[in-house]
């Protein structure tokens, strides 16, 4: 008998949908499909919802350091960062096991073209319900190359100092009728 999806795997789904939103106006999912290339099924269509960079930072507390004059970042390497990574690792592999996720394979030139993974169906039903407010996204997204397609460059986004991973709320917990700031 399967457990139920635990708390860290709800909030990767909830990110996953979150990115999906801000990217198309509404969630979007995919069904992945064999590939002669590929073990496993995949999804050559669309962009990247979801990197393990991107949820090590925003929901494992990993924080982002610049290199290269501040357009590019790496994440910190402590070992409670690499322990949260691995952590991220083994929810998201886990997550495209019971076929919540779909692996989006680097099939596009270019540096904004990354690997990642996108919702399934399923993923979306079950995510949505913990669909994250994550402050500055655009700027994080861009900074961990998990970008848009069409983008122009942002130098007043460029990193020069330590950026901590950000507080955010689930969406659900947002009041409609709290004034707005």
């Amino acid at each position: 008998m399967s457990r139920g999806l635990s708390q860290r795997q709800l909030r990767v789904l909830g990110l996953a949908v979150t990115v999906s939103r801000l990217r198309n106006g509404a969630p979007v999912t995919y069904v992945p499909r064999l590939h002669p290339d590929w073990r496993v099924p995949v999804v050559t269509e669309g962009w990247a919802d979801l990197t393990t960079p991107l949820a090590a930072h925003v929901l494992g507390g990993v924080g982002l350091r610049p290199k290269y004059g501040g357009s590019t970042v790496y994440l910190e390497t402590t070992p409670a960062a690499l322990n949260a990574r691995s952590a991220i690792s083994r929810a998201i592999t886990s997550l495209m096991k019971r076929g919540l996720l779909a692996y989006r394979p680097r099939d596009m030139p270019g540096s904004r073209d990354v690997a990642g993974y996108v919702l399934t169906a399923r993923g979306l039903a079950a995510g949505l319900p913990y669909e994250l407010v994550v402050p500055d996204l655009e700027r994080r997204l861009w900074l961990l190359r998990v970008s848009f397609p069409k983008e122009e460059e942002h130098r007043d986004w460029q990193l020069y100092d330590f950026l901590p991973s950000p507080v955010y709320e689930l969406r659900s917990n947002i009041s409609a009728d709290a004034p707005e700031r």
